[in-house]
């Protein structure tokens, strides 16, 4: 009988289509996460059109479940770049199991009035044009507000009123934060308007792990003059 060689073990974790075999596979295992704790959601976001009455409020009420999940993803990602030998599972549990209390009073009653302002929008025939404009306005300063208080949640300990004092400080004093997180936005936007909310969720975590990367410049001020 023969016994394994360590260094040839060693020798195949450190080439390089092993680490894209571990990062698809930390991609995979965050997605598959992501739509699992999501399933309320995407499963009102298909019935809504088939419900004469009280679909927009099946939508609000099932999409709770995106803000905690959204969380987790991002912690999932920021930590498996860390901690490879860690299944994504167990690590977006751990990310869920510490930012979903934060993240959820924070996410219900503000996708609750993201809701209410898309209602307004798709209204527009009856708004004037300028408070249509203020009305886009509103919403994509409150995307970029709410991106980044739960990037902020996902990765600090902060309380949540400070949270969502220091994305403001965030916003307006990290421009490549600020500058990344528009792009995201609108790659966002855009994936859905041309594709479907489907593409979305199937790619939720390269979507993360780009917010990761872009929020860096966040992540280290916020570090640097408000913990110790």
């Amino acid at each position: 009988m023969t016994s394994r060689d360590p260094g040839a073990t060693r020798d195949v974790f450190a080439r390089p289509w092993f680490r894209w075999m571990l990062a698809a596979y930390g991609l995979l295992g965050t997605t598959a996460a992501f739509l699992i704790a999501t399933a309320p959601f995407i499963a009102a976001v298909f019935l809504a059109p088939m419900i004469a009455i009280g679909g927009p409020v099946l939508v609000a009420v099932c999409g709770f479940s995106v803000g905690p999940a959204w969380v987790a993803a991002l912690y999932t990602m920021r930590a498996y770049a860390i901690e490879r030998d860690i299944e994504p599972f167990r690590l977006f549990l751990r990310g869920y199991r510490l930012g979903w209390r934060q993240s959820l009073l924070f996410w219900a009653p503000y996708f609750a009035l993201l809701v209410v302002l898309a209602l307004d929008l798709t209204s527009s025939a009856s708004l004037p044009t300028p408070v249509y404009w203020l009305l886009v306005a509103l919403g994509a300063a409150a995307l970029l507000w709410g991106s980044t208080v739960l990037v902020i949640v996902a990765f600090f300990s902060f309380r949540l009123r400070d949270a969502m004092r220091l994305a403001v400080y965030g916003l307006a004093h990290t421009p490549r934060w600020l500058l990344g997180a528009v792009l995201l936005l609108l790659g966002a936007g855009a994936l859905v308007y041309l594709g479907s909310e489907a593409a979305a969720g199937i790619l939720v975590a390269p979507f993360a792990l780009l917010t990761v990367i872009a929020s860096r410049p966040l992540v280290r001020r916020l570090t640097e003059e408000f913990t110790s």
